[in-house]
Order: C-alpha cells, then sequence, then structure tokens
C-alpha cells in the first residue's frame, strides 16, 4: 500500500513539475514572438505578477494554517522556519542585487 501512496504521490509530482516546465516555456514563446510590449502592457504584466505572487503566498498561510500537524509542532520548529525563511528573504536580495549590478538599466535588452 505504501508503494501505492508513494507512486501515486510522484506522479503528482511529475505532473505539476510538467504544469510549471509547460507554463514557463508558454510564456517564454508568447514573449519571444510578441517582442514588444507597451508601457501599459509592461505596467499590466507586472501588476498582475505581483498579485499572484500575494494570493500564492495568502494561499500557502492558508494550506499551513489548516494543517493541524504543522500548527501542533509549530512552536518546535518555528525558530528554526524563521531562519530558513529569513536566509531565503537575504540570498533573494543579494541575487536581486547581484543582477542589477550585472545588468544596469534594468536587465538584457
Amino acid at each position: 500500500m505504501n508503494g501505492a501512496i508513494s507512486s501515486a504521490a510522484g506522479t503528482s509530482m511529475l505532473a505539476s513539475l510538467a504544469l510549471i516546465i509547460l507554463s514557463l516555456s508558454a510564456g517564454l514563446v508568447f514573449g519571444l514572438l510578441k517582442r514588444r510590449f507597451s508601457a501599459r502592457e509592461k505596467k499590466a504584466v507586472a501588476l498582475a505578477m505581483a498579485g499572484m505572487v500575494f494570493v500564492l503566498i495568502f494561499l500557502m498561510g492558508v494550506k499551513t494554517g489548516v494543517n493541524a500537524e504543522v500548527m501542533a509542532g509549530l512552536g518546535a520548529f518555528g525558530l528554526r522556519a524563521l531562519a530558513l525563511a529569513l536566509g531565503a528573504i537575504a540570498g533573494s536580495l543579494a541575487l536581486v542585487a547581484a543582477f542589477d549590478r550585472a545588468f544596469p538599466g534594468g536587465g538584457p535588452k
């Protein structure tokens, strides 16, 4: 029974990964075919991306909040989770700073 469960989970994970790669590829192809975006279109894309990030973070919070096992163990691993989160934020900021230095003016054209 455990093998069937882990096999189903593996299949689900592969399907999710395939969907992520397919979505990214479709966006890349669309951007390459369109080539030029007006300032209004760029602003709309940036706004949509920011909105989707907030929706994603909210849904992650909901998923965490409804998981009784995670909520019960929050005190036990809360400090470690905080340290990991702060490390991830610091790493992201460092990469953004490095990207800004490597590509002054907002990135490759």
